[in-house]
Protein backbone atom coordinates (compact mmCIF):
# COMPACT_ATOMS: atom_id res chain seq x y z
CA UNK A 1 0.00 0.00 0.00
CA UNK A 2 1.04 3.85 -0.31
CA UNK A 3 1.21 3.54 3.40
CA UNK A 4 3.99 1.08 3.59
CA UNK A 5 5.34 2.04 0.63
CA UNK A 6 6.24 6.21 1.89
CA UNK A 7 7.86 4.21 4.91
CA UNK A 8 9.95 2.05 3.22
CA UNK A 9 10.92 4.45 0.75
CA UNK A 10 12.17 6.57 3.94
CA UNK A 11 13.47 3.94 6.04
CA UNK A 12 15.90 3.25 2.54
CA UNK A 13 17.25 6.68 2.54
CA UNK A 14 18.20 6.54 6.37
CA UNK A 15 15.07 7.85 7.88
CA UNK A 16 11.89 6.78 9.11
CA UNK A 17 8.16 7.81 9.47
CA UNK A 18 8.36 9.59 12.72
CA UNK A 19 9.54 12.77 12.42
CA UNK A 20 9.30 12.79 8.98
CA UNK A 21 7.65 15.61 6.48
CA UNK A 22 5.43 14.04 3.98
CA UNK A 23 3.05 16.39 1.72
CA UNK A 24 0.33 14.43 0.05
CA UNK A 25 -0.32 15.75 -3.02
CA UNK A 26 -4.39 15.78 -4.10
CA UNK A 27 -6.43 14.69 -1.67
CA UNK A 28 -10.00 14.84 -4.17
CA UNK A 29 -10.85 11.18 -4.89
CA UNK A 30 -10.35 11.96 -8.49
CA UNK A 31 -8.75 14.54 -10.99
CA UNK A 32 -10.57 17.74 -11.61
CA UNK A 33 -13.43 17.51 -8.96
CA UNK A 34 -13.40 18.70 -5.59
CA UNK A 35 -14.75 15.29 -3.94
CA UNK A 36 -13.09 13.97 -1.09
CA UNK A 37 -16.22 11.31 -0.22
CA UNK A 38 -13.99 7.64 -0.76
CA UNK A 39 -10.35 9.07 -0.93
CA UNK A 40 -8.12 7.22 -0.27
CA UNK A 41 -5.72 9.95 0.39
CA UNK A 42 -7.30 10.87 3.69
CA UNK A 43 -7.12 7.11 5.03
CA UNK A 44 -3.23 7.75 4.02
CA UNK A 45 -2.60 11.00 5.40
CA UNK A 46 -4.37 9.45 8.76
CA UNK A 47 -2.35 6.35 8.81
CA UNK A 48 1.06 8.43 8.72
CA UNK A 49 0.10 10.91 11.33
CA UNK A 50 -0.65 8.16 13.49
CA UNK A 51 2.78 7.20 12.84
CA UNK A 52 4.43 9.92 13.83
CA UNK A 53 5.11 11.65 10.26
CA UNK A 54 4.02 15.49 10.06
CA UNK A 55 1.92 15.58 7.55
CA UNK A 56 0.73 18.44 5.13
CA UNK A 57 -1.43 17.71 1.67
CA UNK A 58 -1.67 20.27 -1.07
CA UNK A 59 -4.79 20.19 -3.39
CA UNK A 60 -6.21 23.44 -4.47
CA UNK A 61 -9.74 22.30 -4.94
CA UNK A 62 -10.21 20.57 -1.44
CA UNK A 63 -9.07 23.37 1.09
CA UNK A 64 -9.63 21.73 3.97
CA UNK A 65 -9.87 17.73 4.82
CA UNK A 66 -11.61 16.41 8.06
CA UNK A 67 -9.49 13.43 9.21
CA UNK A 68 -11.65 10.35 11.20
CA UNK A 69 -10.31 11.70 14.35
CA UNK A 70 -12.07 15.00 13.74
CA UNK A 71 -8.91 16.78 12.80
CA UNK A 72 -8.97 19.56 10.33
CA UNK A 73 -6.41 20.73 8.37
CA UNK A 74 -5.56 22.99 5.38
CA UNK A 75 -3.81 22.47 1.77
CA UNK A 76 -0.62 24.36 1.89
CA UNK A 77 -0.96 28.00 -0.13
CA UNK A 78 2.41 27.72 -1.94
CA UNK A 79 4.37 24.50 -1.05
CA UNK A 80 7.96 24.43 -1.61
CA UNK A 81 9.16 21.11 -2.50
CA UNK A 82 12.47 21.01 -0.24
CA UNK A 83 10.33 21.49 3.22
CA UNK A 84 9.39 17.85 2.69
CA UNK A 85 10.88 14.53 2.95
CA UNK A 86 9.04 13.13 1.15
CA UNK A 87 5.61 13.67 -1.78
CA UNK A 88 3.11 11.27 -2.23
CA UNK A 89 1.80 12.15 -5.45
CA UNK A 90 -2.10 10.98 -5.03
CA UNK A 91 -4.25 13.02 -7.40
CA UNK A 92 -2.93 15.39 -10.36
CA UNK A 93 -5.30 18.00 -11.28
CA UNK A 94 -5.19 19.37 -14.95
CA UNK A 95 -3.94 22.80 -15.07
CA UNK A 96 -2.06 22.67 -11.99
CA UNK A 97 1.28 23.15 -11.48
CA UNK A 98 3.64 20.41 -9.48
CA UNK A 99 6.69 21.52 -10.55
CA UNK A 100 7.88 22.03 -7.02
CA UNK A 101 7.09 18.15 -6.18
CA UNK A 102 10.79 17.35 -8.12
CA UNK A 103 12.31 19.82 -5.42
CA UNK A 104 11.44 17.33 -2.58
CA UNK A 105 13.83 14.34 -1.39
CA UNK A 106 11.50 11.16 -2.18
CA UNK A 107 8.80 11.07 -4.48
CA UNK A 108 6.22 8.42 -4.48
CA UNK A 109 3.66 8.23 -7.07
CA UNK A 110 0.47 6.73 -7.05
CA UNK A 111 -0.61 7.86 -9.85
CA UNK A 112 1.56 6.21 -12.33
CA UNK A 113 1.45 9.45 -14.24
CA UNK A 114 4.07 11.53 -12.38
CA UNK A 115 7.34 11.24 -14.02
CA UNK A 116 9.34 14.86 -14.06
CA UNK A 117 11.32 13.61 -10.79
CA UNK A 118 14.31 11.25 -10.89
CA UNK A 119 14.09 10.18 -7.36
CA UNK A 120 10.52 9.08 -7.82
CA UNK A 121 8.98 5.50 -7.00
CA UNK A 122 5.98 4.18 -8.54
CA UNK A 123 2.87 2.10 -5.38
Amino acid sequence: TTLFRSCEILTAAGAGLAGAKVVVVGAAYQAGVADVAESPAIGIIAGLVARGAAVSYYDPLVPVLRLPSGQEIRTLRSPHGADFDIAVVHTLHPGVSYTWVAGCRQVLDATYEFGTAPHSAVV
